[in-house]
């Protein structure tokens, strides 16, 4: 088994899945409290409460996947 299998395996680890989502819920506050704006996100709402769960669960979700990616292409 190579390194990027070694990778995969804990990739999908629920232990590590909760871990991402938790450092991309964080990322995703932070973006949105400094007003950053990635690219690679939807916008979000500002409007304080009134942001979409929808939009929310969208923006940590490509937030987590970009971290996935992350870590397959740096390795072990």
């Amino acid at each position: 088994m190579g390194d990027t299998d070694n990778i995969r395996d804990w990739l999908t680890r629920e232990k590590t899945k909760y871990l991402l989502w938790k450092v991309a819920e964080g990322a995703e506050k932070w973006l949105r409290a400094n007003r950053i704006h990635p690219s690679f996100l939807p916008p979000p709402s500002f409007g304080g409460h009134d942001q979409g769960a929808e939009n929310l669960k969208e923006r940590i979700e490509e937030i987590e996947s970009e971290l996935q990616c992350f870590i397959l292409e740096k390795g072990p």
